[in-house]
């Protein structure tokens, strides 16, 4: 079905009987053979997989999808990918917007700040420099937030910093924990 609707019903000759009904009925038959061929397509290029969850890990799962502002099926996939790949998920999408934003905003009150500085004496360079740093410091920060490091690591990373980490740690974990 290469045709479109339209198309298709100029193709037909449907609208010169002007039947309201035969119109309706066509763009039902359309609807079912487009959904029946794109399903074969669809089916064609993907493979599905069920997953069986109890009760509690599936409400477990969406709320976490939910924390993430995702659904359940695209957050299973990014968090299985991300596992694996060793990348994962931003904790906040709207909070890396929100520093995005306050960043570009900086930059911009510096460019127009730029042309009064100047007339002030302040040497050029060093307004371009400080724009700059704050280029760097987004794609820092962006790096950063969008891939943060796996738990073994910032473990490993830790310990290297701090001798006394893994006693804090239990420390820690041991307040958490609920007391029977």
């Amino acid at each position: 079905m290469s045709k479109n609707l339209r198309d298709q019903i100029f193709a037909s000759g449907i609208l010169e009987s002007g039947n309201p009904e035969e119109l309706a009925q066509f763009k039902k038959t359309y609807r079912q053979v487009y959904k029946k061929e794109y399903n074969k397509a669809f089916a064609a290029k993907h493979k599905r997989k069920t997953l069986v969850f109890k009760p509690e890990e599936l409400t477990y799962l969406e709320e976490q999808a939910k924390a993430y502002h995702m659904k359940l099926a695209p957050f299973l996939k990014a968090v299985i990918f991300g596992y694996l790949s060793s990348t994962f998920i931003s904790p906040n999408k709207e909070s890396l917007s929100n520093i995005e934003f306050l960043l570009r905003q900086m930059q911009d009150k510096i460019s127009n700040l730029a042309p009064s500085l100047f007339r002030q004496g302040v040497d050029l360079s060093l307004i371009q420099e400080l724009k700059d740093q704050i280029r760097e410091l987004d794609s820092f920060m962006r790096n950063a937030l969008n891939n943060p490091p796996r738990l073994e690591k910032w473990i490993e990373d830790q310990m290297k910093n701090d001798p006394d980490f893994i006693p804090k740690l239990l420390t820690a974990i041991a307040h958490l924990m609920p007391r029977s």
